[in-house]
């Protein structure tokens, strides 16, 4: 199970209740992905302002436990992650291998009104 602010835990064989926690230092701050590609695995995570767009980060590592490594905004710095905030990767396999799809949830414009 992912949780913010860099945690993640292992379930217990009941899949209700937590085996142990695999790590708990990763750099990053609220509403997580996890996904592996080839020998690496991600760790996406918006910036925890609440309800207000951000620029979301990442941190990759080679193992679970880590160590993970920052790695910065994974959308152009200042473009506030196209008003988003990262919810899943997805693999998806084709003729010319596998691409991973970021999905997203996308914050409402606040207009003042």
């Amino acid at each position: 199970m992912v949780r913010h602010p860099g945690l993640l835990y292992r379930f217990a064989d009941d899949g209700m209740s937590i085996a142990s926690t695999v790590v708990s230092d990763v750099p990053l701050g609220e509403a997580p992905s996890l996904y592996k590609t080839g020998n690496t695995y991600f760790w996406q995570s918006s910036s925890g302002t609440y309800w207000h767009a951000n620029d979301n980060s990442y941190a990759t590592a080679t193992a679970l436990g880590g160590p993970w490594t920052h790695r910065g905004h994974f959308c152009p710095t200042g473009s506030l992650t196209w008003q988003s905030q990262s919810t899943a990767v997805v693999s998806v396999s084709g003729s010319s291998g596998i691409a991973c799809l970021w999905s997203c949830g996308a914050h409402a414009l606040r207009t003042g009104r």
